[in-house]
């Protein structure tokens, strides 16, 4: 009959010590193994953290929200100054130009922007011998805030029907739009 807690046959020549003294080295060398293991981060343990542990989901979100937000705005930006410079290139290629035009009215919206107020105006300009009213909305600074009768540079595009303000480019911006 086979002994279940001694599977191995006692080997005589090999004292009890010994063999003990073996199978506490292998027993610390694995135990070793498996603290080298728990301690060191692996892209398993991560991901599993990521995907099962409810913590982990919530800081994965957030790195995601708190990563991707900044980005978002920053590109937002960029494409809406590069459409505003598209459309003026535009304007000029559809036969607009740009021209001088008188602010006739002046209305405060309810919104504003870094405390500064913004405003509909309706600008009022002369396009080959016809008189064109139009009105659009723009943020004011508090020091700089428009009046009626002031004047101020638009770009027209007649085929769009549409002006673009320009004083909100800078020197740079408008001599490379004007020069194409």
């Amino acid at each position: 009959m086979k002994s279940i807690l001694f599977p191995k046959k006692y080997d005589s020549t090999s004292s009890n010590a010994e063999q003990s003294k073996n199978i506490i080295e292998q027993k610390e060398t694995k135990i070793k193994e498996l603290e080298d293991k728990g301690k060191r981060i692996t892209l398993e343990k991560y991901l599993s953290f990521l995907k099962n542990d409810p913590v982990g989901q919530q800081l994965g979100m957030y790195f995601i929200l708190f990563s991707s937000i900044p980005i978002v705005l920053f590109l937002l930006g960029t494409f809406r100054s590069k459409k505003k410079r598209r459309n003026i290139r535009r304007a000029f290629k559809n036969g607009g130009g740009k021209y001088k035009a008188a602010i006739t009215s002046l209305t405060g919206t309810a919104f504003e922007m870094n405390d500064n107020p913004q405003y509909r105006i309706t600008i009022g300009f002369v396009y080959k011998g016809t008189y064109i009213k139009k009105t659009v909305k723009k943020v004011f600074y508090w020091f700089s805030a428009p009046y009626v009768g002031q004047s101020i540079e638009i770009v027209y595009d007649p085929l769009r029907k549409k002006i673009y303000l320009i004083d909100d480019l800078d020197e740079e911006e408008l001599k490379t739009i004007f020069k194409n």
